[in-house]
């Protein structure tokens, strides 16, 4: 991956990106505008543990349709308010549901899980951008 490719957050602006937005913007990450995503990004698809899955979330991932894209791994927002493990892996099993509607199952259960209150994001983020280059076109399941 060449240094300055761009990573996109995908999620409901308000309720999902907003603090993986706020963690990386002193980064060096070069991250695309909120909702603007291109063919051949590197995704890093954004749910609120507090929130969990909301019409903007599901929204956001719909509007990857039809788009070739190289995700990279989920971030659980707001991690820090949720205190109990089972309801924070309850919402990362919504999210992968989510996302298999469409991306392959092979390439949304290789999808690491992070949370947005590790002080290492932005550098966790950044390797698992240089080492993924599976490009992958989304694809509208039926439902």
């Amino acid at each position: 991956m060449h240094q300055n490719s761009p990573i996109a957050l995908v999620g409901c602006p308000k309720r999902d990106v907003g603090p993986v937005e706020s963690c990386l913007a002193d980064s060096g990450l070069n991250l695309r505008s909120t909702g603007a995503i291109e063919n051949g990004d590197r995704v890093v698809f954004c749910i609120s543990a507090y929130y969990g899955p909301t019409d903007g979330t599901r929204k956001s991932i719909e509007s990857l349709c039809g788009k070739s894209v190289v995700p990279i791994g989920i971030v659980l927002t707001y991690a820090d308010m949720v205190d109990d493990d089972s309801l924070r892996e309850l919402v990362n099993v919504e999210e992968r549901e989510l996302l298999l509607r469409i991306l392959p199952e092979d390439v949304v259960d290789d999808l690491p899980l992070l949370l947005d209150l590790d002080p290492n994001l932005a550098n966790r983020l950044a390797d698992l951008a240089r080492n993924s280059t599976s490009e992958v076109r989304c694809v509208q399941e039926p439902q």
